[in-house]
C-alpha cells in the first residue's frame, strides 16, 4: 500500500516547520548540523546573518524529500545555501574536502559556494 501525501495549508506547514526547527535546535545543541558553528534563531524572516538558523531537508524536496523531523535538520544559512538541492552524502563529502582547505567561517558565502561547485564538477568529471 502506498502512503498518500496530503497537501498541508501554508499555516499548518509553517507551524510544523517551527516545531521541527525548535526540536532540532535542542537536539543539535544550537549548532549547525554540517559545520557545527553556533547558530541563532532568526528574529524575522528577512534576517540575512550567515550564521542564522535555517531549516534544511536532508533529502531535498526537489528529490521527493518530505518535511518530517527525520528528514530535517537546522543549518547555518551559509551551509544551507552551499548545499542547495544537493543530496546529503554528496554535500557531506564535498564539504569535508572544503573545510580541510578553508575555514568557511572566514570566507564569503559566494566563495564558499563557488568552491563547493568546483569540487562537485571536479569529482563528477572523475567518475565519468
Amino acid at each position: 500500500m502506498v502512503a498518500q501525501v496530503t497537501k498541508r495549508s501554508k499555516a499548518a506547514e509553517a507551524k510544523m516547520r517551527q516545531r521541527i526547527l525548535k526540536l532540532k535546535m535542542t537536539e543539535q545543541n544550537g549548532r549547525c548540523f554540517y559545520c557545527k558553528v553556533r547558530i541563532l534563531l532568526p528574529a524575522n524572516t528577512t534576517d540575512s546573518n550567515p550564521y542564522m538558523a535555517t531549516f534544511d531537508h536532508i533529502r531535498p524536496v526537489s528529490q521527493m524529500g518530505i518535511t518530517h523531523e527525520d528528514n530535517c535538520v537546522v543549518a547555518c544559512r551559509m551551509c544551507n545555501s552551499m548545499k542547495s538541492s544537493m543530496e546529503f552524502d554528496k554535500f557531506k563529502a564535498l564539504f569535508t574536502a572544503f573545510i580541510k582547505s578553508y575555514d568557511h567561517t572566514k570566507v564569503s558565502l559566494g566563495k564558499c559556494s563557488k568552491y563547493i561547485r568546483k569540487l562537485d564538477k571536479y569529482y563528477s568529471n572523475l567518475s565519468t
